[in-house]
């Protein structure tokens, strides 16, 4: 994961190979290591037998992506859920989160509503059924 790419790199095992690293080191890892077709902008990639991913939060992507590919999505999807993850991306996703932008330059907690709007709508559409009442 992240930087663990420029030591990949370094012990030549991703000699022709495409990878992905933080966006904040893709640069290093270009000039360093011009025999890897670096991707900066991936949150990872799997060229072959080797994977590699951006960051922290995207080698939970990557784990996800290898569960997938040796149990299948519906054993992927159960194990994010457990996960509690938010969004279960996939690899050829840029890095740079238009909506992260615009949230921290943001000075109200509009962003923090939406979230909240979104998190009763998937609770309202799971209980349809159900009386709802509001106090």
């Amino acid at each position: 994961m992240c930087v663990g790419s420029v030591l990949l790199a370094a012990a030549g095992v991703l000699d022709g190979r495409r990878a992905a690293t933080h966006w904040m080191h893709a640069p290093l890892l270009a000039t360093r290591h011009p025999q890897v077709a670096v991707e900066p902008d991936a949150i990872f990639v799997r060229d072959g037998r080797v994977w590699s991913s951006a960051g922290v939060t995207t080698g939970i992507d990557l784990a996800l992506a290898l569960i997938e590919a040796d149990a299948g999505r519906q054993v992927a999807m159960n194990v994010a859920r457990v996960l509690v993850v938010y969004l279960k991306r996939a690899g050829g996703q840029s890095q740079y989160s238009a909506l992260l932008a615009a949230q921290v330059q943001s000075e109200s907690e509009t962003f923090d509503s939406l979230d909240r709007w979104r998190a009763w709508e998937g609770y309202a559409s799971g209980n349809a059924n159900r009386k709802i009442w509001l106090s």
